[in-house]
């Protein structure tokens, strides 16, 4: 008879090994599941990007969704608590900018899917979706704080735009939704 403790190490293992597959949130990713790899010389645009840390209490999901130049900022829970949720506009020179990004991720002979192991040890992970010409959609999951050259750029970008929505303070790539209310740790 096995004891009660098997199951418990059955499902612990499961967990430390299933714990290393790169997968972003789905249920707080816009765009729905990959329709295709749109690679070939396609021309991309960034649909959303954001990082989540499986390991975490509080807010641990931030999502940024990207549409005709009007952003969306969520910092959320896995307890379905949001923290923040806050709108802007990129700025002319955030809309230059991201187009240069885009422009730069077309020119990619090819994006992979996943980049080193995002998530691991409680490193966080975080991702973009791309969209092609023909609608068709990848997502990109690499280590937080460790992105590709391909995607450096866009990092960094949307890093400034999540701390300018998350904090209501604007930059020189977004203007604020009149509504903006700022994230207070603690609060």
């Amino acid at each position: 008879m096995r004891s009660k403790w098997f199951g418990c190490l059955v499902g612990m293992t499961l967990l430390t090994t299933v714990g290393c597959v790169p997968q972003p949130r789905v249920d707080v990713d816009p765009g729905g599941p990959d329709t295709g790899p749109g690679r070939g010389g396609e021309s991309y645009i960034v649909v959303a990007a954001g990082s989540s840390h499986g390991e975490c209490l509080g807010p641990c999901v931030s999502t940024l969704t990207f549409s005709r130049g009007a952003l969306h900022y969520e910092l959320e829970g896995y307890e379905d608590d949001v923290y923040a949720s806050n709108d802007g506009l990129l700025t002319e020179l955030g809309a230059g900018q991201l187009e240069e990004i885009e422009d730069g991720l077309s020119a990619q002979p090819e994006l992979q899917d996943v980049y080193g192991c995002p998530d691991c040890d409680d490193g966080g992970a975080s991702w973009a979706r791309l969209s092609d010409s023909e609608g068709a959609s990848t997502t990109h999951t690499w280590e937080s704080g460790n992105a590709p050259e391909a995607f450096l750029e866009l990092s960094l970008m949307v890093s400034d735009l999540q701390l300018a929505l998350r904090d209501c303070e604007a930059s020189a790539y977004v203007t604020l939704h009149a509504s903006c209310e700022a994230f207070v740790p603690g609060e």
